[in-house]
């Protein structure tokens, strides 16, 4: 079994190296920072991403994009013919849109508590999009919480 060792960059760094084993048909895979797509993916989760053509993309696919100069992993959640328009799962407002010439790659799978899960399965860009659409819900939910809390 071959060794693999851990190597921590700036994301400006790793992202332009990835982007180059992207574009020569390699996997790519990295450990999650941030929390913006809680509750599918948290924090320290292994992500796998792989090139992916915008013919190619589907609603629900967690995407890798540039956006306003950053790198974010979030899910496509609409899409028009130059246009796609994302959101993270954890966020109840903000929606990107980027370019088809932003997207970097797609998440194939990933692992979570030790799980391995595909996500390009019709099943979990379901579970994505209803997610997404339960915004509203989740907003007043949040609200009220934070009323009662105080």
């Amino acid at each position: 079994m071959r060794k693999t060792e851990n190597l921590i960059l700036e994301n400006a760094d790793f992202f332009q190296i990835a982007q180059e084993f992207l574009e020569s048909g390699q996997q790519v895979k990295f450990t999650l920072k941030g929390f913006s797509m809680l509750p599918f993916l948290r924090q320290g989760d292994a992500i796998w991403l792989e090139a992916a053509k915008y013919s190619e993309l589907r609603t629900g696919d967690i995407l890798l994009v540039k956006w306003k100069g950053l790198f974010i992993l979030h899910r496509l959640v609409f899409r028009n013919r130059t246009q796609l328009y994302l959101a993270g799962d954890n966020n109840l407002f903000r929606i990107e849109k980027v370019s088809c010439d932003d997207v970097m790659a797609r998440v194939t799978r990933f692992e979570s508590k030790g799980k391995q899960v595909s996500a390009a399965g019709a099943e979990q860009r379901i579970r994505g999009i209803l997610w997404f659409m339960m915004r509203p819900a989740r907003w007043a939910k949040y609200s009220i919480a934070k009323i009662l809390r105080r």
